[in-house]
């Protein structure tokens, strides 16, 4: 059985009320275990010799962190891995989304859900992905990333449209499925303090948020290995 796991954490707020309308969405997947636990084990080390080195005890925090250079250090872990993101720009967003915070949650789900079908497209293409292996996706989101209440929604809606297929009736269309054998989606809404991997995925969703803030989006192109889009586009 294949087995794909993805991590994610997000930066900015989903709000029109704020003056850096970007939302995003950043991460890390991973093809195989081993890779997850080389990279995490990475991680967890250079981690810990920032924190002694700045005497910080607990979570690392992008947002937090005192100096560039420190960021750029732990985001370099993820240069032999594949990282994505996906930046939301919310002055697009229609207003009835953004009033009602039960559409918002459902809107960062759809966002996030679109972001793991074309990261898996993209697999697939490249032949990294077999789309008629039966395969397991463990999805892990920074519990503060998303609506509690959206787990099951989440989780059954990625099954149906990478299993089933849907179709948007608004539109006339029809989404085929991407995969044909049997398909497990778990989704794990995290504690980001004791998983290293979500902790890096913030360092990742600070800094393509960074480089639309600074407008500076040549900080995302300096990401080896890395797959962003813009939404809408």
């Amino acid at each position: 059985m294949q087995n794909i796991f993805f991590y994610f954490d997000d930066s900015g707020v989903f709000t029109k009320n704020h003056n850096i309308p970007y939302f995003v969405y950043g991460g890390i997947y991973f093809l195989d275990v081993e890779s997850r636990n080389q990279c995490k084990k990475k991680y967890k080390d250079v981690s810990n010799k920032v924190k002694q080195f700045l005497n910080i005890d607990g979570e690392l925090k992008a947002c937090k962190i005192p100096k560039p250079k420190y960021k750029k250090s732990l985001l370099r872990v993820s240069n032999p891995f594949d990282t994505v993101s996906v930046s939301v720009h919310i002055n697009q967003i229609y207003d009835y989304i953004l009033n009602d915070k039960k559409s918002i949650h459902r809107h960062k789900d759809f966002i996030l859900k679109l972001l793991i079908k074309k990261v898996l497209e993209k697999e697939i293409g490249n032949g990294r992905i077999d789309p008629n292996e039966p395969t397991k996706i463990i999805i892990c989101v920074d519990e503060q990333a998303t609506s509690t209440n959206g787990f099951y929604d989440l989780k059954s809606s990625i099954y149906e449209e990478l299993r089933h297929g849907i179709c948007n009736f608004d539109y006339g269309k029809r989404y085929k499925n991407i995969f044909y054998n049997d398909l497990f989606i778990d989704v794990k809404y995290c504690d980001s303090s004791s998983n290293w991997l979500i902790q890096l995925s913030d360092i990742i969703a600070n800094r393509v948020w960074s480089a639309y803030a600074k407008n500076e989006r040549s900080l995302i192109k300096q990401i080896p290995n890395h797959y962003h889009f813009d939404f809408p586009n």
